[in-house]
């Protein structure tokens, strides 16, 4: 990607399969919608602290996704952002995040530890937002959060 570059628009690369890694340039201040999604052998991302928001479906469905680093200044994660991102491991949330959109994180089966940076200003987890993951330690949700959604958002989950 060009380093002029400042939005990457809606599906820009969904079904990329021959994508493997991605550096996002430094001047990017817009990842739309399904961006990258179901781009299957993408490894590796790097999200510049330019970005603000990691809009809906963005990552959904790369399915060799291992390692996500959600810089500072990410403030929400859309639904279904990194869903059926089966490699993921481990992840921390920024404390700037207020939102955890609808099944972010749903289908991430390997995905065994969560850590929300504090002092959090998670005030909002969506419906189904770690379905299907496989939090085998204990998922410890901050005291700022005001609303969870449904009874599906940890069906799965295997919390201790």
């Amino acid at each position: 990607i060009s380093p002029s570059v400042t939005t990457i628009n809606k599906c820009a690369f969904k079904e990329c399969t021959s994508l493997k890694e991605l550096i996002i340039p430094s001047l990017v201040t817009l990842i739309d919608e399904c961006a990258f999604a179901f781009c299957s052998r993408l490894k590796k991302i790097n999200i510049p602290s330019s970005v603000t928001e990691i809009k809906k479906h963005t990552f959904n469905s790369c399915s060799s996704l291992d390692q996500i680093i959600i810089p500072s200044s990410i403030t929400e994660i859309g639904e279904h952002a990194f869903s059926n991102c089966f490699l993921i491991i481990e992840l921390t949330i920024p404390s700037s995040v207020t939102k955890i959109g609808s099944g972010s994180f749903a289908n991430c089966m390997n995905l065994k530890n969560v850590i929300f940076e504090t002092p959090s200003s998670l005030r909002e987890i969506g419906d189904d937002a770690f379905l299907n993951c496989n939090l085998g330690s204990k998922l410890k949700i901050p005291s700022t959060v005001v609303s969870i959604g449904n009874n599906q958002s940890y069906t799965n989950c295997m919390i201790c």
